[in-house]
């Protein structure tokens, strides 16, 4: 039986009703949800009336995420005795502290990091009390469910792009997009992270959008909405002021190798692409310091803070860090992807933040090879666009290596998802043979997972 199974959105919303009720014991949760999926349905009916499929991923979205906020609810007010995670508590208090109401932007840029998202979370919680909800950390996570679930239309949007109307491949999306633990983490915890992956999977539709129709016009519309997301992210996250220049070449460089449209629309869209690199090499020529200053430094803050953070049982980060430092972002790389070491590291009564972690580290095992035959069958799939899937491929590589010399923290990786999940659909798996070959892929993936794991066993215990 499938996820998107009409009985199972009404299965969601009873459970994580009771785990929430039962964690605040009151009803004024199952209230708060009841306001937010009204939202989430009034957007998917205005923004999505023409595709009854993305309507309904943001009402599944939007429910199995209250499940994971009744899962966080039990962690943070029954088994932690009403504390969250450390930057989530922090957001939570700037968000609903009298001293901070009423602040501009500028204000709470100058206080805390994801001032944007404080923002955002101000304003709901004040709508939220002129009807007479308490000011509980429920409010503040359905807020980010809903940013989740809007993210998640983009990522169907781009595999769209990417292949076409394949409602088979629609359906392994919604699959990954429900069972993705860090999307989970994402809209169950008070965290910034649901605002950044909403703006970068919009920034990368806007840019696939692009390279499907390679006009100029196209082109001056995806520059100017990067040229809006460089002007918004400092707010959300100081790094995230560099994604749409990195995206912008990427984008020039994919068009290059796999071009298309006519011959005077592919001369033009060359010679401005060629210009906006060249700016853009100027631009980071000057920027170099602050750049060196991102990667490396903050590479050593969030190193020693993962380190300090981690479950008392995870050797992964840990061993990363006495590594010399090309063999540490080597390692990094491929640690990004199956954090926690060991994967049940984050299965203790200890926090939400990394239980859900270890839920995407399973997620992650279980999808690595679907990722590995997207790309090996992506040439032979003739209804494929080459640009978008180059584009697409370089993107997450490029950040998943851009995250393992800044950080070792596989939450920052989290927002640079879709171009994963959406390769991952892209493979027929319905297909026999693409059955047999995703079993094997499987076998070989979890047999990798047991040797990790027999290393931490003989490091743990020697």
């Amino acid at each position: 039986m499938y996820l998107w199974h009409a009985s199972l959105p009404a299965a969601y919303m009873a459970l994580g009703t009771a785990l929430t009720c039962v964690a605040y014991s009151s009803i004024q949760p199952a209230i708060a949800f009841l306001v937010a999926l009204l939202i989430a349905v009034g957007f998917s009916f205005l923004f999505c009336r023409r595709s009854p499929l993305e309507r309904g991923l943001v009402i599944d979205v939007v429910c199995v995420a209250w499940v994971g906020i009744g899962i966080s609810s039990i962690y943070s007010q029954v088994l932690n005795d009403g504390l969250m995670h450390s930057d989530g508590m922090r957001f939570f208090w700037f968000s609903t502290g009298e001293a901070f109401a009423g602040m501009s932007l500028d204000s709470l840029s100058e206080l805390t990091e994801g001032a944007a998202a404080v923002f955002i979370w101000q304003r709901v919680y004040s709508m939220a009390s002129t009807i007479g909800l308490s000011s509980n950390p429920y409010i503040g996570q359905l807020t980010n469910a809903t940013m989740v679930a809007i993210a998640a239309v983009f990522c169907l949007k781009t595999a769209r792009l990417l292949y076409g109307e394949d409602p088979s491949s629609f359906r392994t999306l919604r699959i990954l997009v429900l069972s993705c633990g860090m999307f989970l983490l994402y809209s169950s915890t008070h965290l910034r992270d649901s605002l950044a992956l909403l703006v970068v999977c919009f920034a990368i539709f806007c840019c696939c959008n692009f390279l499907s129709r390679p006009t100029p016009t196209a082109l001056l519309l995806a520059v100017s909405l990067l040229v809006v997301f460089a002007l918004v992210a400092k707010p959300i996250r100081q790094e995230l002021f560099y994604v749409p220049f990195v995206l912008a070449c990427l984008t020039t460089l994919s068009l290059a190798v796999h071009g298309a449209g006519s011959l005077l629309s592919r001369v033009a869209v060359s010679v401005i692409s060629l210009a906006v690199f060249v700016f853009l090499l100027w631009y980071f020529s000057n920027l170099q310091e602050e750049i060196t200053n991102v990667l490396f430094e903050q590479g050593q803050r969030y190193g020693e803070h993962s380190k300090a953070s981690a479950s008392h049982d995870s050797l992964g980060i840990a061993l990363t860090q006495s590594l010399p430092y090309p063999a540490r972002v080597a390692l990094n790389a491929v640690l990004l992807l199956i954090l926690p070491l060991p994967v049940w590291s984050g299965l203790e009564l200890v926090n939400e933040y990394h239980f859900f972690k270890s839920i995407h580290a399973i997620f992650m095992y279980a999808t690595l090879p679907l990722v590995l035959l997207g790309c090996s069958k992506i040439h032979s799939n003739t209804s494929t666009n080459p640009s978008i899937w180059l584009f697409l491929s370089l993107v997450f590589l490029g950040f998943l290596f851009a995250t393992a010399v800044s950080s070792v923290e596989n939450r920052h990786m989290g927002s640079f998802l879709l171009p994963y999940i959406v390769i991952a659909s892209s493979v027929k798996i319905a297909r026999t043979e693409t059955m047999l070959a995703y079993k094997k892929y499987l076998s070989i993936s979890f047999l990798l997972g047991l040797s990790l794991h027999f290393i931490w066993f003989s490091l743990k215990f020697s």
